[in-house]
């Protein structure tokens, strides 16, 4: 039985991965930071010493690694502190796992694109426009020099049931619960990505043994309002109650790549599981929510 170390096994895809892992017959071991959750082992991947503690306890065959700072806004304002995650824990992980032998899987993101011809190919030409982008190109270029075949996976959009609730829907369906507005741009395109189908596909492209680069998210390009407004419905809340933005009229501290997202003609060569509409994504969710979540 492959064992598997999942290195943010308490974030929103962390926990779907070492479910999605499971099922695949994987022995899965999660790891937590920030987080106080049973069950996962405390490590602070940018800690040398710890990552070696971990893994001589752990003996995994494969590291996956969805940890990471993806607060992108938060990137722009400390891009110091967040590089010493995104980038310097990520160098840590992949010396120790070549030192090993051992195989990693890493979660990029299609903010590596300035946002003007989306939805990307795994070959298209990266030019960031933000702090958060950046660092995941820098990222992906220590990976792809340090190992021999990492696996990395690009996704965007991420949403479903999570612990903390910060995903974009799971925020939208407390929100309108409340009764209070929300707003939402209709000039941000993208691929959104149910979290369980992800971590579903990821398993696979593990268990097949792909390397290299490869997009896994949803195949519908879309903008954040319509989004908005389909997970209302899908959760039996007032759509009207979304109000049509622009991105320029959040005043977010990072700039947003406009039309991004990522295409998936690559990934469904490779795998059985086929990547989920987000109409599809957003049923099963309202269909699957977990008691005494809001």
């Amino acid at each position: 039985m492959t064992t598997v170390l999942v290195v943010g096994a308490s974030g929103q895809v962390g926990e779907h991965l070492v479910a999605a892992l499971a099922d695949r017959g994987a022995d899965v071991v999660g790891t937590r930071f920030g987080q106080d959750v049973d069950g996962l082992l405390q490590l602070d991947f940018r800690d040398d010493e710890q990552v070696d503690a971990v893994l001589d306890e752990v003996q995994p065959d494969a590291i996956v690694v969805p940890a990471a700072q993806p607060n992108v806004d938060l990137c722009e304002r400390d891009p110091e502190a967040t590089y010493d995650i995104n980038v310097r824990g990520t160098a840590v992980l992949a010396r120790a796992a070549a030192a090993r032998g051992l195989r990693m899987v890493w979660l990029s993101t299609d903010y590596l694109f300035d946002g003007t011809s989306g939805p990307y190919p795994e070959m298209a030409a990266a030019l960031p426009i933000q702090e958060y982008g950046r660092q995941k190109l820098m990222g992906e270029h220590y990976l792809l020099a340090t190992l021999p075949d990492p696996l990395i996976v690009r996704t965007n959009v991420v949403y479903g049931w999570e612990r903390v609730g910060k995903n974009f829907v799971q925020r939208l369906v407390k929100t309108l619960s409340a009764g209070e507005p929300m707003r939402a741009p209709v000039d941000q395109f993208s691929t959104p990505t149910y979290a369980p189908n992800l971590a579903a596909i990821l398993a696979e492209l593990l268990e097949r043994g792909v390397t290299g680069v490869v997009n896994v998210s949803g195949p519908d390009f879309t903008d954040r309002h319509t989004l908005a407004c389909a997970a209302a419905r899908a959760f039996g809340l007032d759509p009207d109650a979304i109000a049509r933005v622009t991105t320029a009229d959040l005043g977010q501290d990072a700039p947003r790549p406009l039309n991004a997202g990522l295409t998936v003609d690559r990934v469904r060569a490779l795998v059985s599981t086929e990547p989920m509409s987000y109409e599809e994504g957003l049923a099963t969710m309202a269909a699957t929510r977990p008691a005494g979540v809001q």
